[in-house]
């Protein structure tokens, strides 16, 4: 203060003056105080000098300061707002807020010491991080707030106790300027070794709310798109309840996703949503968020609802008003949001107190938006990948195992293309492959469906002679002689259906039944004299998905498919658990039953080196998941409509073959004189049968094993004893020839009982 007043036309030469006089007044403040009362009987001096340091400004944010012991939580003089920030027990003792804990601040006055030592006393600056953001909560509305911290030490005098120790050279990083070993510092280095006289203050000097809760969002919205996005909501709700002054509010944010042109639900992406969870099932929740899309997209302006316990009275709140009682008593409101001019996600905010929210407190949240629009963005990119994906696994040929062939290939086509000297794609073609063929059959399918076909058949002609005598009670002329010409034509198929019915007149009954009988029923059931009953009757009746008279072939068609959709659940569960034992080429086929291709060797996996024992371990594999097949499907008989049995066929094939891809049928086929006698080979098998009694090899409850040379036979004896070591099959094994198959003879094969 005495530099200030020799400064010439210093404004505030009275005050100076009288503090100083003051302060010679009482000597016991111008030596090291250690004891806190001398400071309260003088805390009117005190009042004097933080109004130098400190503006007379009505602004919170600036009365938020303090004047306290140097580096140690020694506070002598603050003001209310800096005292309402901490909260103290019935002894008087502080609590500090979680957010910031006193060890954190201890660290923090330890290295701002550190810092003007080395300042002071050794002419060096060291880095240290400073703490420069307080948060804490507005005790009248429990809202969250954040302001810039200045500390100022320009009132501090540092001195060394003793002789100036040596510069902790090994502690510092002389380059960064950074303490690299803080522990060792405190040994080598200690502050006690100094005295520091003097006061710091602190001081608010800016609200920095926005640029705190932008910072909270952005880190939170990482947590959002992760695996566990619960906390990182909560982070957002915090932070926009920040932003809005509002607490206890909720917050979601829900992409719209998009498929063909239209909006998409899903309960993944939609979980979070205030309004759509309120619905109550999958059907209303679809409903809701259509309702939500098109309204947001029709009007382009948030849906607000100041009272959910009364509803709204706009045209787009009508549709949604229902929902609201399950969200609780408040005010709601949801906006949309946009990139590029399209719907790409909507902000829900649910606040419990009623009339809280509008329009115009949106603009809050204006600097935040960008963030949420990312969130969206990505999360439609990843619905977008999560389709693209199941798509490429289960419709096309293109495996994982395989693509890198396929990038090498059309990398190859391309860099020569930039260079011109060539303008063909390469064939994608594997060498040396160890193929697996199993085929699981569903027994006498096409003799249990033609069965079903004619039982139906022979009901719609029950069916069809039955209306026609309901028509005929009085019916115009020119009606009744059509259905005297059906009534004949019926009498005709009728005498088909009695024995096994061929192709050639289940094409002429079809015919007959869609375009004769079916036609002239619909005219008639759009018409009047007692005739449109009985006729939309028999419309109904016939309905494939609903009829009676489409019952068993339904029933066969649910067996069928329940059948196969298990086979197939089992060899993909089966498979990927499989494939970690090397990796492999895997399709199947489903005809009435499930066929497979297990394709493996080097050239499909160069960057594993093959060995025998893994196909080994594969043919293993496969006569275990043939029995589990055996034991599922029969399991399955009891709880399917019709009960049916499926055979279990493998077939053993020791010699390498080559496949390539086949670019205009889009999937991968043997190549050469050697892969195509396999291919024809496992074609053959369906029917085969044995050689002294003929009898077909397959036969429910067993797994035919087909193979050409003994070695092969030797080889499954291994996996025969495992089986049956395992309880899967049974003791007896059957060897047996078969008849010669169209230029294959000399073929063998093992069977054996699986224990059911």
């Amino acid at each position: 203060m005495q530099k200030k007043l020799m400064e010439p036309g210093q404004q505030f030469h009275l005050l100076y003056q009288e503090i100083i006089h003051r302060l010679q007044a009482a000597p016991e403040l111008l030596q090291p105080v250690e004891d806190l009362e001398v400071i309260l009987r003088h805390e009117d001096l005190f009042q004097q000098v933080a109004s130098t340091i400190f503006p007379l400004s009505q602004d919170p944010d600036l009365q938020y300061f303090s004047l306290g012991a140097p580096y140690r939580f020694q506070i002598f003089f603050y003001s209310k707002s800096y005292g309402d920030y901490f909260t103290h027990d019935s002894e008087g003792y502080v609590s500090f807020p979680p957010e910031r804990p006193l060890e954190h601040l201890e660290e923090e006055y330890q290295l701002m010491a550190y810092r003007m030592i080395c300042q002071r006393c050794y002419g060096r600056t060291i880095r240290v991080p400073e703490r420069k953001t307080n948060h804490w909560l507005d005790k009248k509305t429990g809202i969250r707030r954040y302001s810039r911290i200045h500390i100022d030490e320009s009132f501090v005098d540092v001195y060394p106790m003793r002789d100036l120790p040596p510069f902790p050279e090994s502690c510092i990083d002389r380059h960064t300027g950074k303490i690299t070993d803080m522990d060792n510092l405190k040994q080598v280095f200690p502050l006690s070794a100094f005295r520091f006289e003097g006061f710091i203050t602190r001081r608010s000097i800016v609200d920095v709310t926005v640029e705190e809760c932008i910072k909270e969002v952005k880190n939170a919205l990482i947590e959002i798109q992760g695996d566990n996005p619960g906390s990182g909501y909560e982070r957002v709700r915090a932070a926009v309840e920040t932003l809005l002054g509002l607490s206890n509010v909720q917050v979601s944010l829900s992409p719209f996703l998009k498929l063909n042109q239209r909006f998409v639900y899903s309960h993944r992406f939609h979980k979070h949503s205030l309004l759509i969870a309120a619905a109550r099932d999958s059907k209303a929740r679809e409903h809701a968020y259509r309702v939500l899309a098109d309204n947001l997209i029709s009007d382009h302006k948030p849906i607000y609802f100041g009272d959910t316990t009364v509803g709204g009275t706009q045209r787009n709140q009508k549709e949604l008003e229902h929902l609201l009682p399950s969200m609780g008593k408040g005010s709601y409101l949801v906006a949309p949001l946009y990139a590029q001019g399209e719907l790409i996600g909507m902000l829900e905010v649910l606040s419990p107190q009623q009339h809280s929210l509008d329009r115009e407190l949106l603009k809050k949240l204006e600097p935040i938006y960008t963030f949420f629009e990312l969130v969206c963005q990505y999360d439609i990119s990843r619905f977008r990948q999560q389709v693209e994906s199941t798509v490429k696994e289960s419709f096309t040929s293109l495996l994982p195992i395989v693509e890198w062939k396929f990038l090498e290939e059309t990398w190859k086509y391309l860099r020569e293309k930039e260079e011109g000297t060539g303008q063909m794609l390469g064939l994608v073609r594997f060498d040396g492959i160890y193929p697996l063929y199993g085929a699981i059959d569903i027994r006498n399918s096409s003799t249990e469906r033609n069965r079903c076909v004619q039982e139906d058949l022979r009901a719609q002609l029950d069916l069809i002679d039955a209306t026609i005598d309901e028509l005929s009670a009085s019916p115009p002329q020119p009606v009744k002689q059509y259905l005297q010409s059906l009534r004949e034509k019926n009498a005709t198929f009728r005498s088909c259906t009695t024995s096994r019915l061929v192709a050639e007149d289940e094409a002429r009954l079809s015919d007959y039944l869609e375009h004769e009988v079916k036609s002239f029923f619909r005219h008639l059931s759009h018409g009047g004299n007692g005739l449109a009953e009985p006729a939309a009757r028999y419309l109904h009746a016939v309905d494939p998905a609903r009829g009676h008279v489409f019952l068993q072939r339904r029933r066969f068609e649910e067996s069928i498919l329940h059948i196969n959709q298990s086979i197939s659940s089992y060899l993909d569960a089966e498979q990927q658990a499989v494939e970690k034992l090397y990796p492999h080429y895997f399709e199947k086929f489903r005809t009435d039953g499930v066929e497979y291709n297990l394709y493996i060797g080097e050239s499909l996996t160069p960057y594993h080196q093959f060995d025998y024992i893994y196909l080994k371990n594969l043919r293993l594999w496969q006569l275990v998941s043939m029995a589990e097949i055996a034991r599922l499907t029969h399991a399955l008989e009891s709880t399917v409509p019709l009960p049916m049995q499926t055979t279990q066929l493998v077939l053993v094939y020791n010699q390498p073959i080559c496949i390539s891809f086949r670019r205009d049928e889009r999937r991968f086929d043997v190549d050469g004189a050697e892969s195509v006698r396999f291919e024809v080979l496992k074609k053959r098998l369906d029917k085969a049968k044995l050689l002294q009694t003929g009898e077909r090899l397959t036969q429910p409850g067993h797994i035919a094993i087909v193979y050409l040379h003994d070695k092969e036979a030797l080889e499954y004896a291994e996996y025969i004893h495992h089986l049956q070591q395992k309880n899967y099959i049974s003791p007896q094994v059957e060897k047996l020839e078969l008849e010669d198959v169209q230029g294959i003879s000399g073929l063998r094969a093992l069977r054996l009982k699986v224990l059911l």
